[in-house]
């Protein structure tokens, strides 16, 4: 009895130190997972960051190509820039065999980014309003794709509001400024980032940010981007104060 007595404690003792052995290096890998996810945390968070500011800094001060595609090709598109660029159809016939390669860096040139925009995405744009006129989403869908008419729109009606490079290209002009308008990222973040989301966008070079936009919340972007809205406006002030110092400069 003593003997069983005495074995069962030795095993109780052998299976405790090797629960508390097995717990220890459990714990030690726990310790060693958390410290990598914390730093993983870390650079990702920094870089998202690091991404977003220098998009900030960039996205309205460089040029940026957009275009439109239906059924898997480049229709039109323009440059936004200072202003907007309409491509003329030898531009957009080039551009087209190149996405059709996949050759994104390629049409990409030296321009910062390239939003494509999906055709789908033009329906889900509201009334957009030219010259007092206005145009549905479905209206635009008919107009830029299926080649209806939209009399009751003149390119006129569009300069007015924008400034635009070729007053013959109307349907080009038309899609530059319902882009302006309905769907740019600095005037219409929840627009965008919502589309982008379903896919209704599709934006190159694909930045960090860009996709952590895509599991965050819509009212998380709506702040940040108004930052970067507000942040742009500032700039766009300053180089306005400067430009008036230099005249004064120069005419003194």
């Amino acid at each position: 009895m003593d003997l069983m007595l005495i074995l069962l404690v030795a095993i109780l003792i052998v299976a405790l130190l090797l629960i508390f052995t097995i717990a220890r290096k459990l714990l030690k890998w726990a310790v060693i997972l958390v410290i990598i996810f914390i730093i993983l945390f870390i650079i990702t968070g920094g870089s998202i960051m690091h991404d977003f500011n220098n998009i900030k800094n960039r996205i309205n001060s460089e040029p940026a190509m957009v275009l439109l595609e239906f059924n898997g090709d480049i229709i039109m598109g323009f440059r936004d820039s200072e202003n907007y660029v309409l491509f003329s159809p030898e531009e957009i016939s080039e551009i087209a065999g190149l996405y059709e390669k996949n050759m994104l860096e390629d049409i990409r040139g030296n321009n910062y980014k390239v939003f494509i925009l999906k055709s789908p995405l033009l329906k889900e744009i509201d009334n957009v309003e030219i010259n007092n006129k206005k145009v549905t989403g479905d209206e635009l869908y008919n107009y830029l794709i299926a080649g209806e008419t939209l009399e009751r729109i003149s390119i006129e009606d569009i300069t007015l509001d924008i400034d635009i490079s070729d007053k013959d290209n109307k349907q080009a002009a038309v899609l530059a400024y319902a882009y302006d308008k309905k769907v740019k990222v600095i005037s219409s973040p929840i627009f965008f980032f919502n589309n982008y989301k379903q896919d209704n966008i599709e934006i190159y070079p694909e930045t960090i940010f860009f996709r952590f936009a895509k599991i965050i919340p819509l009212s998380w972007i709506d702040e940040n981007i108004n930052k970067l809205k507000q942040s742009v406006k500032t700039k766009a002030e300053e180089g306005l104060q400067k430009g008036r110092e230099k005249i004064k400069e120069a005419v003194a």
